[in-house]
């Protein structure tokens, strides 16, 4: 149990490090593009103005840097308030362009490697619950596993019609019932998910991306209102026990305003967030072995 303990708390802490790092890589290129559209609506000139009458420089307070923010956002709501509504769609036009291909780029490196990320972890929670490990060995039998997870997942969202309503969203413009068809199309998602919401755990103990599919499938039949049941649960626990941390962290990142302590509060939040993925996980394998001894009807 100690060993389950210690290889949980540090793959939370090395995942959460990712985690952040690769956001901090993100977040800095979103706020590049972001001031680019900034200068580009205000001038540069005046953008420099703002920095200037506040003595905004290297080094700069946080207090001297929200307050420039805000200045900022003060000034972009007035100038762009004044523009023409063919100016505001030329504008938001240009902006949407240059930003998509700044951000597209990076977007599409870090995207994937986030979901993968993200896998991993799932895949990590999700041997530990069959069977406790040391940290190497966890990590191991995880890097092994998480790529057909990830496509377990995959198999999950196209087997469960979960496209769908992106589908129905997309006709919308070209029939007169895809609106209809939109909200219906939620139905099948709905019904069909919860069919195949065990295959992970299934395809942890049992191998075979398809085979844990089919076996999902066929061992919810019968109790879907109880694997419903189950999993709201589990995630509105999961929820409420994350959204009570991550408002304890926010209101500590308020009073503590410094660079560094705000970084080890963001580390801080990922965890929490990882953790909650590993509870739902964890409670996945569980609630799996449970509908595994359901008896079945001949």
């Amino acid at each position: 149990m100690r060993a389950n303990m210690r290889a949980i708390v540090l793959a939370l802490a090395a995942v959460a490090v990712l985690s952040v790092l690769m956001q901090v890589v993100v977040g800095e290129r979103v706020g590049l593009a972001a001031a680019t559209q900034v200068r580009r609506l205000l001038g540069e000139g005046r953008y420099q103005q703002l920095a200037t009458e506040l003595q905004l420089q290297e080094g700069a307070t946080t207090a001297k840097w929200q307050e420039f923010s805000r200045r900022v956002g003060d000034e972009v709501q007035r100038q762009f308030t004044a523009l023409s509504r063919a100016e505001r769609q030329e504008f938001l036009l240009t902006a949407l362009r240059q930003s998509l291909g700044e951000l597209l780029p990076i977007l599409l490196v870090f995207g994937p490697l986030f979901l993968l990320l993200l896998s991993w972890s799932r895949a990590f929670f999700l041997h530990l619950a069959i069977s406790p490990a040391p940290f190497p060995t966890a990590i191991g039998r995880a890097t092994q596993s998480f790529l057909p997870l990830t496509l377990v997942y995959l198999g999950m969202l196209v087997a469960g019609l979960a496209w769908l309503p992106v589908l129905c969203f997309l006709l919308i413009q070209y029939s007169p019932y895809a609106a209809f068809l939109f909200f219906l199309s939620f139905l099948a998602p709905v019904i069909l998910l919860p069919r195949f919401a065990l295959a992970p755990a299934y395809y942890m103990r049992e191998g075979g991306i398809l085979k844990s599919l089919e076996n999902s499938f066929q061992r919810t039949k019968g109790v879907w209102w109880k694997v419903v049941g189950n999993l709201f649960t589990a995630l509105l626990l999961s929820i409420l026990v994350l959204w009570f941390a991550l408002t304890v962290i926010d209101i500590a990142a308020a009073v503590l305003a410094a660079a560094g302590v705000l970084l080890v509060l963001y580390w801080l939040r990922q965890v929490f967030s990882f953790a909650a993925s590993g509870y739902r996980c964890i409670f996945l394998m569980r609630l799996a072995e449970a509908v595994h001894k359901v008896p079945r009807k001949k």
